[in-house]
């Protein structure tokens, strides 16, 4: 079950039968997503860093961040996924920080009642719902709560390094080279590590944090070349073709 609302996404899947080709894939959003596991367990690989789930696990994932499942369950997995904006995060929340933890059993009622909801009325009605609904999942489990950012299980100490170097230097021009060189490393030594522990490519891993990245410039009000310039390309056309690939719409799309 899928349902669209205003500018948020909620839905619940249940998989008898688990495939490599839906869950092996590298991705990353450009909103923030709850995730909310009620049957199944597996690791997932989020920034370079291994959190394994089980039943009843929720993570909360700000937008940008590059996230894999690396261990598919080994039984039917079901599981709720909200995608909403910036503007519905709690104050008492802290922006941009990522959260783990296993959910209390009134949470997992209230995602379960939302779902029925979700089958019973239409988009509008459900859209005045949300709010709250979101509102209460954050309450429940992460109101005074401590970040799991505290307790990091990077799987490498190298790709870490160059996590950190990326996301520190993401105005400037980056190639696999110059990355390699800041960490004093080879940069076939470096692309092979990244790739084998990230499942995707340094410069997609780059090029996917510039573009969202863009995105977050362009809401602010900032003009598409102005952002082409703040994130270090030398190309402007090369900018437009790369915010088309990965976003599937041109920077004045999401111009403010």
């Amino acid at each position: 079950m899928f349902v669209v609302l205003h500018k948020s996404q909620f839905s619940h899947s249940i998989n008898k039968t688990i495939s490599k080709d839906n869950y092996y894939d590298t991705h990353v959003h450009g909103q923030y997503e709850i995730l909310i596991v009620l049957n199944g367990s597996g690791k997932f690989l989020i920034e370079g860093v291994e959190h394994s789930f089980e039943k009843d696990s929720m993570f909360l994932i700000p937008p940008g961040k590059y996230h894999v499942m690396t261990k598919l369950p080994d039984k039917d997995y079901e599981r709720i996924i909200i995608y909403f904006d910036q503007e519905l995060l709690p104050s008492f929340i802290k922006s941009g920080l990522f959260y783990h933890k296993k959910i209390k059993p009134s949470t997992r009622e209230l995602v379960l009642k939302f779902s029925s909801y979700a089958n019973k009325y239409k988009p509008d009605v459900l859209n005045e719902l949300f709010k709250g609904f979101v509102s209460e999942i954050f309450l429940n489990e992460i109101y005074e709560e401590k970040s799991s950012e505290e307790q990091k299980n990077f799987v490498s100490p190298l790709v870490k390094s160059a996590i950190e170097y990326i996301n520190d230097n993401i105005d400037k021009p980056l190639t696999t080279k110059t990355i390699a060189d800041a960490l004093f490393i080879s940069h076939t030594h470096l692309g092979h590590a990244f790739s084998h522990v990230m499942n995707g490519g340094i410069m997609h891993y780059v090029q996917i944090k510039k573009i969202y990245k863009a995105q977050e410039l362009l809401k602010q009000g900032y003009t598409a070349t102005a952002v082409a310039e703040m994130l270090g390309y030398k190309s402007y056309p090369t900018f437009i073709r790369n915010y088309k690939t990965y976003l599937g719409k041109t920077p004045s799309q999401d111009k403010k």
